[in-house]
């Protein structure tokens, strides 16, 4: 059964967010999250920055323009979430292999 309260996330600032917890799957609104990931939900999809990822080519990424799925997100945007769900945190950050391509270049 899905858990929905407050859960801190941690990603460029910490911030609270209403969250829903189902199994692997993070659900935020998607109106939080600008302030709380820098992403944004645009007709195009979710953009962060120069970087978007279209919402009509991954399924399941958004439900119903309302809320995101963190997890998804993150492994299309190369980047990890790592949550401990009895804690109610997340955090939201670059994976190892884009981490080893910025300190490359």
């Amino acid at each position: 059964m899905p858990d929905t309260a407050t859960l801190t996330l941690i990603a460029d600032e910490v911030t609270d967010v209403d969250a829903e917890i189902d199994g692997d799957r993070v659900w935020v609104a998607a109106a939080a999250l600008p302030t709380a990931t820098g992403w944004e939900l645009k007709p195009v999809g979710l953009c962060r920055g120069d970087t978007c990822v279209p919402t009509t080519l991954h399924p399941g990424l958004v439900d119903d323009g309302e809320r995101v799925d963190l997890a998804r997100l993150a492994s299309l945007g190369d980047q990890v979430l790592v949550l401990d769900a009895d804690a109610r945190v997340a955090v939201l950050g670059a994976s190892a292999a884009a981490t080893a391509g910025e300190l490359r270049s």
